[in-house]
C-alpha cells in the first residue's frame, strides 16, 4: 500500500480502492462511506495546491 500510495501521488493519479480494512483505508487522502449503496459519510476532499 505504501508503494501504491506513493506512486499515485508522485504521478498525480487517482486510485479508487474499496476496502473494509481500516489499516488499508488509513492510506487514503479521502474516504467515502456507503451503506446499502448510499453515501452516509464523506470526508472533505483535500485542498489542491498547484
Amino acid at each position: 500500500m505504501t508503494t501504491l500510495a506513493h506512486t499515485a501521488r508522485e504521478a498525480g493519479t487517482t486510485v479508487l480502492l474499496i476496502t473494509h480494512d481500516a489499516r488499508t483505508a488509513a492510506y487514503a487522502d479521502r474516504e467515502v462511506s456507503l451503506l446499502d449503496g448510499v453515501v452516509v459519510a464523506e470526508d472533505p476532499a483535500p485542498a489542491v495546491t498547484p
